[in-house]
């Protein structure tokens, strides 16, 4: 099982792989068994699979390098930056910062947050990362993540944080290509 948490105008409930707690029973914590809470997705209890073989009940991701589904992209996994850059953790999501990552939420969601890391070997690290928000219909916010350099001198990190309008998708692309990206701790309004 993975670990997750539910944030509800009610209460706080988690679940993780040591609570017998099920996603499913944090129900009653919501104002009503149809409300949408606050989730925090830490990949913990997700077999390692490509980005584009991942969803769950709330979201989907895809991969592309170049308008190409690419394989480069792996949930569940360890990676760069873990432990040592920002909120990054094993199990993440990791793959090339060559190209695009995208997250399409079920329902629209007024909140977006995440942390990402990006490594850069001995070059000049990159200073941010590209988070374009798409609303439902029409409409594309393009947003920065600045990214600082961390405890770790090869790795940078930083914190993306949305709230506003409705977004049904998030993509996000890397300033530099030539390395690798992690991303953890995403959290948006999801199903119960």
């Amino acid at each position: 099982m993975k670990r997750c948490f539910y944030l509800s105008l009610v209460a706080l409930a988690a679940c993780s792989s040591e609570s017998p707690v099920a996603p499913e029973a944090s129900a009653s914590f919501a104002t009503s068994n149809n409300a949408n809470s606050l989730r925090v997705e830490t990949f913990t209890g997700v077999a390692p699979t490509t980005c584009n073989a991942y969803a769950n009940e709330a979201f989907l991701l895809s991969y592309t390098i170049g308008q190409v589904p690419g394989i480069d992209c792996r949930v569940g996994v360890p990676g760069p930056g873990d432990g040592n850059a920002g909120g990054i953790l094993t199990p993440h999501i990791e793959g090339s910062a060559a190209g695009a990552l995208r997250i399409d939420f079920d329902k629209p969601t007024r909140t977006v947050e995440f942390d990402l890391a990006q490594s850069f070997g001995t070059n000049t690290p990159p200073t941010f990362a590209v988070v374009k928000l798409f609303k439902p219909g029409a409409g594309v916010l393009r947003e920065e993540v600045r990214l600082l350099l961390t405890k770790d001198p090869l790795f940078v990190a930083g914190r993306f944080t949305y709230t506003g309008g409705a977004v049904k998708s998030v993509e996000i692309t890397f300033e530099r290509t030539a390395a690798r990206f992690a991303l953890d701790n995403l959290m948006y309004y999801g199903k119960n």
